[in-house]
């Protein structure tokens, strides 16, 4: 079997002499290819050659090294990597949205307060108890970022 005819990569006919000229000049190469298993399945690989001479003739010695595992691990990583990030996000979205709840719950508390009649005072309490609900869902958010951990404000009380 040739090159082309285990290089599962589109336009291996034109990298192959690329591939060989560049050798001539710098001896060695290590690149990233396909290569076609005899079931058909796709493999990634990672290809070193290396030009040198053996009794006076120059010599090409190719070592083809599959990397499956590798490339599970890498991509892993990135959807790790991906999963820390949104969590970040979350948790500043959620700290954000925490103040914004804490300033209308102050306002809408002291109208309660205020007020001497009985059905905006109802109406304000039910708006109390959604502002409650809200930052529950921001402390569930809270959790998402911090990996599950409950979350606890500064002053050490969680925050509900």
């Amino acid at each position: 079997m040739s090159v082309p005819d285990i290089d599962t990569t589109e336009h291996t006919d034109r990298r192959v002499p690329s591939i060989v000229e560049n050798l001539f000049l710098i001896k060695e190469s290590v690149f990233e290819t396909e290569h076609m298993a005899k079931n058909g399945r796709r493999i990634p690989v990672e290809v070193s050659i290396r030009l040198f001479e053996l009794q006076g003739k120059p010599t090409v010695l190719s070592v083809v090294r599959d990397i499956t595992e590798r490339k599970r691990t890498e991509e892993t990583l990135a959807n790790a990597q991906k999963l820390e990030s949104l969590g970040v996000l979350a948790g500043g979205i959620a700290h954000d949205f925490n103040n914004l709840l804490g300033g209308i719950f102050g306002y809408i508390d002291m109208a309660a307060e205020k007020t001497t009649e009985k059905d905006v005072a109802n109406d304000l309490a039910i708006v109390l108890g959604t502002i409650d609900r809200a930052r529950g869902l921001t402390n569930q958010l809270l959790t998402f970022a911090k990996g599950g951990v409950e979350y606890a404000s500064k002053n050490g009380h969680k925050i509900s």
